[in-house]
């Protein structure tokens, strides 16, 4: 993976890198469908044991998940507290009695969400390939856990794929204010891609990024903010279905790196 060296290093360094900050689950890789597959196993397994219809049990869940994002952020083992806690509020709301075997059985779905080795939507990896090629400094920007987002970008092959990664909790207008000044990135010449209008999209465009926004793979907590807001940046941003478009709107340019 490409490093910079100090001599980049100054009080006011110079912008010199167009680069393409990346978003990993449901961007490069599915993500969000294991969660959906989950959820309805899920539901069905408490709507046949409680007596309650599946979509009551999903809107339980999510309201849930949604409350504790902002304390305990993304990622499985979140997913699954979440689901034992829904299963819990539940049988207090019917009177019923919680079962050690139920809450496994939830723990055993929870469980199902981790991806023992993510695979690459089709395309993408020839398309990485050729991002860099035309000459970005490519920057994979991934929100969850630490050790399980590393994980899966070094599992996937991910992290051969571009030249730096950043793993946070959430991603703000700041988190890609950060990574453009760790980095020495133009954000004229650059872009943001990723699937999640809230995480990927807006908050670049509020840095002074370019954006293009993949449609898919969304859930709940990304859908949930304002789209006016979105509007106000739309010279500023383009849509495509999968990320092998993306190459229809992405130029070439020079790219600078540091000679040993």
């Amino acid at each position: 993976m490409f490093e910079f060296t100090d001599v980049y290093r100054s009080e006011e360094p110079q912008r010199l890198n167009s680069a393409l900050i990346i978003d990993a689950d449901d961007t490069l890789w599915p993500c969000q469908e294991f969660h959906d597959v989950a959820k309805a196993k899920f539901a069905s397994l408490v709507a046949g044991e409680l007596n309650i219809s599946e979509e009551y049990i999903i809107q339980k869940f999510t309201l849930i998940r949604l409350y504790k994002i902002p304390k305990y952020w993304f990622g499985p083992s979140q997913f699954t507290a979440s689901l034992v806690e829904a299963y819990e509020s539940l049988c207090l709301e019917r009177n019923c009695v919680i079962k050690n075997d139920m809450q496994a059985a939830v723990i055993d779905i929870g469980n199902t969400v981790r991806q023992p080795i993510p695979q690459f939507y089709e395309g993408v990896e020839d398309s990485l390939i050729k991002l860099s090629k035309r000459g970005y400094f490519l920057v994979l920007l991934t929100a969850g856990p630490k050790q399980y987002q590393e994980l899966k970008i070094i599992e996937s092959g991910a992290g051969e794929l571009v030249d730096a990664y950043e793993i946070v909790n959430a991603k703000s207008e700041d988190t890609f204010s950060n990574v453009m000044n760790k980095y020495y990135i133009d954000p004229k010449t650059s872009f943001s891609i990723g699937n999640s209008a809230k995480s990927d999209i807006l908050p670049s465009l509020k840095a002074g990024l370019s954006a293009i926004w993949i449609r898919k793979g969304n859930w709940a907590y990304e859908n949930n903010f304002e789209t006016l807001e979105l509007e106000k940046f739309k010279d500023n941003y383009k849509t495509v279905r999968d990320f092998p478009d993306v190459l229809q709107h992405i130029p070439h340019r020079i790219r600078i790196k540091l000679q040993y």
